[in-house]
């Protein structure tokens, strides 16, 4: 009787998963062109997202760190020939992060490549740095059209990042 019983859930389990295992030569053999896509259009892409953290504190209710919002900018200078347009990045974000053109020429001229020219920016600097990055854009785009490329070459980027702050 138990060998029965035994033979029985043995037979359930091999047929579920010869039924499984006809769907999967189903689905890899014989679907036809639109269920593929169909099934294509529904694979989970992977999207980085920077969640805020959270505050913390400790068992009396005190608060010992929050997160706060703040800007990095970053410039991308592969593409850049001439040292008038480094000048003209230098003199447009100089009065907006408060540093000097001088220290921003010599970080951007640093190395060509992705270069982190301010951090820990406030937030509040996020609409002038975008007015400010659109001009640069709109300035190097009609140069570069007289020259006739296509590409503009100048990449700005304004990244908002959380940071950890400890009040005391």
């Amino acid at each position: 009787m138990e060998e029965r019983k035994a033979q029985i859930v043995f037979l359930i389990i091999a047929i579920g998963y010869l039924i499984v295992f006809l769907r999967l030569v189903y689905l890899h053999f014989l679907v036809d062109e639109e269920e593929r896509k169909r099934i294509e259009s529904q694979y989970i892409t992977k999207k980085k997202v920077i969640i805020p953290r959270g505050s913390i504190r400790d068992t009396k209710d005190k608060l010992l760190a929050i997160s706060v919002p703040k800007l990095r900018l970053y410039v991308s200078t592969k593409k850049i020939t001439s040292p008038e347009e480094l000048k003209a990045i230098a003199k447009e974000f100089a009065p907006i992060i408060g540093v000097s053109e001088r220290t921003i020429l010599r970080r951007l001229t640093s190395r060509k490549d992705y270069i982190l020219v301010a951090s820990n920016l406030d937030i509040s600097l996020k609409d002038k740095l975008n007015k400010a990055k659109l001009k640069l854009s709109i300035k190097f785009r009609d140069k570069r059209k007289k020259e006739g490329e296509k590409d503009i070459g100048v990449y700005i980027d304004i990244r908002e990042v959380p940071i950890r702050v400890y009040p005391m």
